[in-house]
């Protein structure tokens, strides 16, 4: 009697297997005084950075939830918030730069014309940020000097530096653009598409520097999402299209590779890599998480805002409203 059940049990999990979001779970939710417009981990994934549509930004204990400090930041929307890998400072983004302290929370520095997205170099000397329509610069926040102003044939959407510093990744209006920062060459965009441009830095000082830029399409598809990887030289190249078929492509920079094509039947509005990077959480009506080695989705999670995974542990945060729900593996 009990072997039959046994072999039943077996072959009902066979034919009715459990949903692929039955080996994560809810551990928690975060409720905030508003909706979140942005929020990143500190880099020991001790504090949690929260920024609101009021230019307010509140450092929380990710353990605790509690409030270590808030600051009005900026009059404006804050459109970008990262951290810099030492953790020593804070850099947010709306319609000007300002890094902030995170020792005593005071101003270090203001990026002029920075308007939109922004991020530090990993060894945090230098900046990137949209400065205006189809302009971007690079800028040393200590010097104050502008290292680069760049002029991208299309709308930047994103820029961001990957995590070894080498490459800067750019996405424009039909097409990611790929820089190598160390060599300068042009990177081989075979396997992607046929488009390929070129890009001259201008003079700025006694020092002019040519930059060259492969160009990475897929059928002429608009690449609106770029995400680097934590750890490892990867980039994850995102479709949001209405009306046509959306993917995330993740792209390995020292092979110059797609090493996965994720379709994901939700829709693509937001990206994140795992903290060693074996995983990816993609946005769309629902975050779903994927394994990249496999090219699987392993997770179907609620809620309907930006995705962040944690960067020391596979926690993940979903926006809901005002509120942010933390998922964790069963491991």
């Amino acid at each position: 009697m009990l072997r039959t059940f046994f072999k039943f049990a077996v072959l009902c999990s066979l034919l009715f297997p459990l949903p692929v979001s039955a080996a994560w779970r809810l551990t928690r939710t975060i409720d905030l005084p508003a909706e979140p417009w942005r929020f990143t981990f500190s880099p020991d994934g001790i504090h949690l950075a929260v920024a609101y549509k009021t230019g307010i930004v509140e450092i929380r204990d990710f353990k605790t939830i509690q409030i270590v400090h808030r600051f009005q930041a900026h009059e404006n929307p804050i459109g970008s918030l990262y951290y810099a890998r030492s953790g020593d400072w804070l850099f947010t983004v709306a319609r000007t730069g300002k890094i902030w302290s995170t020792q005593d929370w005071s101003k270090v520095a203001e990026v002029p014309y920075v308007k939109f997205h922004g991020n530090f170099t990993p060894d945090g000397r230098w900046i990137v940020g949209l400065n205006g329509d189809r302009q971007a610069m690079i800028w040393d926040y200590k010097s104050g000097g502008v290292v680069a102003d760049l002029e991208l044939d299309g709308g930047i959407y994103q820029i961001a530096f990957t995590a070894d510093g080498k490459y800067l990744l750019t996405a424009v209006s039909r097409r990611s653009m790929i820089l190598d920062l160390t060599s300068g060459a042009v990177i081989d965009p075979k396997a992607f598409g046929k488009k390929r441009t070129q890009l001259r830095a201008k003079r700025t000082g006694k020092e002019s520097v040519t930059l060259s830029i492969g160009s990475f399409a897929d059928d002429d598809a608009p690449v609106h999402l770029i995400e680097p990887g934590r750890k490892k030289p990867l980039a994850a190249l995102g479709r949001a299209w209405a009306g046509q078929q959306e993917f995330v492509d993740v792209i390995n920079l020292s092979k110059m590779r797609r090493v996965a094509r994720l379709k994901p039947k939700e829709g693509v509005t937001h990206i994140s890599f795992s903290h060693d990077d074996s995983l990816i959480a993609i946005q769309g009506s629902k975050a779903t998480v994927w394994r990249i080695k496999r090219k699987k989705k392993i997770a179907s999670l609620e809620g309907s805002g930006r995705v962040v995974f944690s960067n020391q542990s596979y926690d993940l945060l979903v926006a809901d409203g005002p509120s942010l729900r933390v998922y964790s593996p069963d491991r």
